[in-house]
């Protein structure tokens, strides 16, 4: 076996053997992004506090991005019927605020109102993306907060809602790791109001940590990178890959993590192109490599064990 995709025990009995080949798959396909077209039943979504990205595997870019937020009309009744909707997603709730509640169902990388996010994957299918969900295999790219309940729930939706041929779920921070072309690093993720610092060994998370403030960066790296085996710590903080729309001084955010790195350990600075969509740019990675194909989810798979099937299919 390649020594780069060895696990060890901690990891390895949680790590489907089939992703061995995975990980190392993507790194040598990394930067060899195929044409959309050729994939474009392949879904990809990233599901953000803020802001939803979506796109198809394979390109370098989301197709779109809109604000995560659901607007219902203040006053319903007569109005309801005669050119006023019901629910109204993303921009155009925005630009409708003032007659409309407001609802942002995602927070803090937990979801809290699961009709809200139904509404939002349907808008995101028939008028962001214009695909069939029923056709198409789809990725969610979800917070690595996201509760085990709410991980089925979703699942749940994909196949009884929408009808999807496919379906898996990926952890925002692993994929950020991917789009740096790395399965082992730091991770910190510099998003609006937040920042999260994630151990990712081997593409599997090991922990991750929301916080506040730049200068609390080094307790973090130091906690997650804690939870790791001893004997891998050096091999993931070696590499520290940065992402998210609001990065402030990658080199300082470098030195702060390599005040926590063992003696003789240099970390080494990544930062993936487009940084600001990387995390989305990974699931389009890990969803186009041909070796992906066993990993999904199926129809058939789902009638038979159900919902839970996403918590030993999707590590």
């Amino acid at each position: 076996m390649n020594p780069l995709l060895r696990l060890s025990p901690d990891f390895s009995a949680r790590w489907p053997r089939s992703l061995y080949s995975l990980a190392g798959a993507f790194l040598a396909l990394s930067l060899c992004i195929i044409p959309a077209d050729v994939f474009a039943r392949t879904v990809v979504i990233q599901l953000e506090d803020s802001t939803i990205y979506a796109g198809f595997a394979g390109d370098n870019s989301p197709k779109a991005s809109f604000p995560a937020v659901v607007g219902r009309p203040k006053r319903t009744g007569v109005m309801v019927g005669m050119g006023q909707k019901d629910a109204y997603i993303g921009e155009e709730a925005l630009a409708r605020k003032a007659t409309l509640n407001l609802n942002y169902p995602i927070q803090k990388g937990i979801v809290q109102n699961m009709d809200d996010l139904e509404k939002i994957l349907h808008h995101t299918f028939y008028n962001v993306l214009r695909v069939a969900p029923e056709e198409s295999e789809v990725l969610i790219i979800e917070s690595s907060f996201s509760r085990r309940s709410d991980r089925e729930r979703i699942v749940q939706m994909l196949f009884e809602t929408f009808n999807v041929s496919a379906a898996y779920l990926s952890k925002d921070t692993v994929m950020a790791a991917y789009a740096g072309g790395k399965t082992s690093a730091i991770v910190v993720d510099m998003e609006a109001g937040y920042i999260q610092v994630s151990s990712v060994y081997e593409g599997y998370l090991v922990a991750t940590q929301r916080i506040s403030s730049y200068s609390e960066i080094p307790t973090a790296a130091k906690e997650v990178l804690g939870k790791v085996a001893a004997s891998n710590q050096s091999q993931v903080i070696s590499s520290l890959v940065i992402a998210g729309p609001k990065i402030q001084e990658p080199e300082g955010v470098r030195k702060l993590v390599q005040e926590v790195a063992p003696k003789g350990v240099t970390v080494s600075l990544i930062q993936p192109p487009s940084p600001a969509t990387a995390i989305w740019k990974g699931g389009s990675i890990l969803s186009n490599l041909s070796t992906f194909s066993e990993m999904w989810i199926s129809k058939d798979e789902y009638d038979e064990a159900g919902p839970t099937i996403v918590h030993r299919k999707c590590t």
